[in-house]
């Protein structure tokens, strides 16, 4: 849990790993255009897009929660969110075909 102790903690963590969360809003942000830009086929490539963000940000998650240094509490819901994203992908990638 954050509490005023822990601000150097986050910003050590943050400042190790600040690719990461790049590298995560460019997914995103990267998603949004392909979506904007292709209108014909923008139900399909939102599909395909979402089905492979969930499933690689669930096992980026559950990397995460099972090789990080958090905190207990921390490591399960990210690792939660880990097996939630992995089970949308698997999901959808089922659906779809």
């Amino acid at each position: 849990m954050l509490n005023e102790n822990s601000a150097p903690e986050v910003t050590r963590l943050f400042g190790a790993h600040w690719w990461i969360v790049l590298l995560r809003g460019i997914v995103a942000i990267t998603f949004g255009f392909l979506a904007f830009t292709w209108p014909g086929v923008t139900m399909a490539t939102i599909v395909l897009l979402f089905w492979s963000y969930a499933l690689v940000d669930g096992v980026f998650s559950l990397l995460t929660a099972i090789g990080g240094r958090r905190h207990s509490e921390d490591r399960w819901l990210l690792g939660l969110e880990g097996i939630v994203g992995v089970w949308a992908g698997v999901v959808i990638c089922a659906l779809r075909n």
